[in-house]
């Protein structure tokens, strides 16, 4: 595929222009959810098909990658480049860096669990084409395999009608809190907090995987107690370290949730782990303190409805997911359905 047949495909698939869209948040904004044409499907699916074929090329070019990483042995295209012995593992995507013996951050405790797909190069290359590419975010069961880019100081609103090019998009981007620190375990904020719209997912449908369902459209499956038992944990990637954290509370709240702030000092922070657990549809039996980083992902959601019928436009679908290092990233806890739920506390409109 030739460098002018990529870029204009790159315009469609992130900057197709569906609908204006207003912005009424500060956060993320709730608007009805759109319903593609046919011809309009039939566009996506052609971008997404050209879209794997792109990122295929783009794996193949990387035919060497260094890891200075202590305790390290890494899988790139089927091979193995090893800094020690280690079990072995192997890959369904052609070009992907799987991390084999664990990668230890001599900084930290933080130790990344073996098997942990890298999308390290992935951010690196992005970079390239947005310089505010700043993490990724892959979760398993989805289609969720994005850049995050990185909000300018101040400023949530910038990317809600933006795409990685920064250019109108209706689709938009992953995109984290402005107020968000990244880097290392060590570094990155207490509650890392990442943005995507879902126009296209319904709440009562709550559709599992579908391709026409994108950005955080997908994270809707979370609703559906089979899919969270089978799908528990998030992949977190920085420029300087591959993170897992373990889901803990799925919840629809309303807007004035406090959930998004990335420091919150201790009281708050114990409030908010207290509420989320409170207003989880489902009981995950994972314990989180204080002492814990987590990672936020929050969404558009039509779960609700005014008095009148109307969709609302202040709520929000959230999963939240702790931290987690090494080994137990491997455990496999018991997820039941949580009876009664705690339900948002909207303002009466």
């Amino acid at each position: 595929m030739s460098s002018k047949q990529k870029s204009g495909l790159f315009r469609r698939l992130i900057a197709a222009v569906l609908a204006t869209a207003a912005v009424s948040s500060m956060f993320v904004s709730a608007q009805a959810l759109y319903i593609p044409t046919d011809e309009e499907r039939e566009q996506r699916e052609k971008d997404r098909l050209e879209w794997s074929d792109w990122n295929e090329d783009e794996d193949e070019d990387d035919e060497e990658e260094s890891d200075t990483r202590t305790g390290t042995t890494i899988r790139i295209n089927g091979g193995t480049s090893s800094s020690s012995s280690s079990k072995s593992s192997s890959s369904s995507r052609s070009g992907e860096i799987i991390i084999i013996g664990g990668s230890k951050d001599n900084s930290s405790s933080y130790t990344t669990p073996a098997g942990t797909v890298s999308r390290i190069s992935s951010i690196q290359a992005w970079k390239k084409t947005n310089s505010d590419v700043t993490a990724w975010i892959r979760i398993p069961g989805t289609n969720i395999d994005y850049a995050v880019v990185k909000s300018p100081k101040n400023d949530n609103d910038y990317y809600t009608q933006k795409g990685y090019d920064k250019k109108y998009s209706y689709n938009g981007v992953i995109w984290g809190d402005c107020r968000n620190k990244y880097g290392k375990s060590t570094q990155i904020s207490k509650n890392m907090v990442l943005y995507g719209h879902n126009w296209t997912n319904p709440w009562a449908k709550a559709y599992v995987n579908r391709d026409t369902d994108v950005m955080f459209a997908q994270l809707i499956a979370f609703k559906n107690l089979d899919f969270a038992k089978n799908n528990q944990y998030l992949y977190y990637s920085t420029e300087e370290q591959d993170l897992v954290y373990q889901v803990f509370a799925v919840f629809v709240c309303e807007q004035e949730l406090d959930y998004y702030t990335p420091n919150p000092g201790t009281k708050a922070y114990q409030t908010l782990l207290d509420e989320a657990k409170k207003r989880s549809l489902h009981n995950y039996d994972v314990e989180v303190t204080t002492n814990d980083k987590i990672l936020t992902l929050s969404t558009c959601t039509d779960a609700y409805r005014t008095a009148s019928g109307a969709n609302r436009s202040d709520d929000r679908f959230v999963v939240m997911a702790k931290l987690v290092s090494g080994d137990e990233a491997k455990k496999t806890v018991t997820v039941t359905k949580n009876p009664n739920p705690k339900a948002p506390q909207f303002k009466t409109k």
